[in-house]
């Protein structure tokens, strides 16, 4: 193989084979020249015999990607552009005592920056698209030290084993799937895991616990079927709402008069019913500011809002 060679100086660069001078490119040919190329990559990645990867840097963790795969939304997590406060609150609760609970890990970025400090990762995540490229992104950090504390589940945690329907408004893999969309057109089924059952099959139950569940409007139902398994001092949750998609759904289940007085009625008490379902002494906003019960309960009733982010633990 020749060796080629860049000598490169802010008046552009000098391109060489086996030391000889091919060409020189001025930094605007330089610059063309890199577009077209990545261009012909995302283009042409298919048929290619390797996956391009790309490296990802959030603070001082580092991991690798499918550089093909949604260039844009890496390039924010790379630039600190994507929920930073979310890497905050993972510093805060993981460490190598913890095993960390990914539950809607969508494409990795949560689950590959934890596992470099978590005692063991469990990934779970049910789109079958957005799991293919989930292992795609695991598979491309093979051979750190980390990577075999990771391990993968292509299902939803949900409160009993079984199946349920999942859809999605746009396509699979968009990050946005969810079960309150199952009447759509595109939706499939996924198998659905117990997290109690979980955590005696991989013997769990005495570990210190950090859970991130992000599963776009599921945890209305998820959150008060395992209060019981969260009543424990070594637990600690990052949960995300999707009030939105909550509302959404109401609106398309109710009818009749007083429809709007009654969606917001159900709308209040499915986020009651979640507060209450959080047995944990401190219940805040992802700023460390403690959640007011009454002000966010009277917001959700008067005006059909919620906060979007809650961590929850005992320490």
């Amino acid at each position: 193989m020749a060796e080629i060679s860049i000598d490169k100086s802010t008046r552009g660069a000098q391109l060489s084979i086996k030391g000889k001078p091919l060409i020189q490119l001025s930094p605007q040919e330089m610059l063309d020249l890199s577009e077209d190329l990545r261009s012909f990559v995302m283009n042409n990645a298919a048929t290619m015999p390797e996956v391009p990867l790309r490296s990802i840097s959030v603070g001082d963790t580092a991991f690798k990607v499918d550089a093909t795969d949604k260039p844009e939304f890496w390039r924010s997590v790379n630039d600190g552009l994507w929920e930073p406060e979310t890497y905050e609150v993972f510093d805060r609760f993981i460490d190598a005592d913890t095993v960390f609970l990914d539950v809607g890990a969508w494409i990795g970025s949560t689950a590959l920056y934890a596992a470099q400090t978590a005692k063991e990762t469990h990934a779970f995540e049910p789109d079958p698209v957005a799991f293919d490229q989930l292992k795609k992104n695991t598979d491309a950090n093979n051979g750190e030290d980390w990577h075999e504390n990771i391990s993968l589940h292509p299902e939803a945690v949900a409160p009993e084993n079984g199946t349920m329907t999942m859809g999605s408004r746009a396509e699979a893999g968009d990050s946005m799937s969810s079960a309150l969309l199952g009447d759509d057109t595109d939706a499939w089924k996924v198998k659905t895991t117990a997290l109690g059952d979980f955590l005696n099959e991989k013997s769990l139950k005495g570990e210190k616990l950090f859970l991130k569940i992000d599963i776009e409007g599921g945890e209305y139902k998820l959150i008060p079927a395992i209060k019981d398994l969260l009543k424990r001092e070594n637990c600690a949750v990052y949960l995300s709402l999707h009030p939105e998609f909550l509302l959404e759904h109401l609106r398309s289940e109710v009818s009749g008069p007083l429809k709007e007085f009654k969606v917001r009625r159900l709308f209040w008490k499915r986020h009651y019913r979640l507060l209450r379902s959080l047995p944990f002494k401190h219940v805040t906003h992802t700023n460390g500011k403690p959640v007011n019960r009454f002000k966010s309960l009277t917001k959700a009733l008067l005006l059909a809002e919620f906060t979007h982010s809650i961590v929850a633990s005992n320490g």
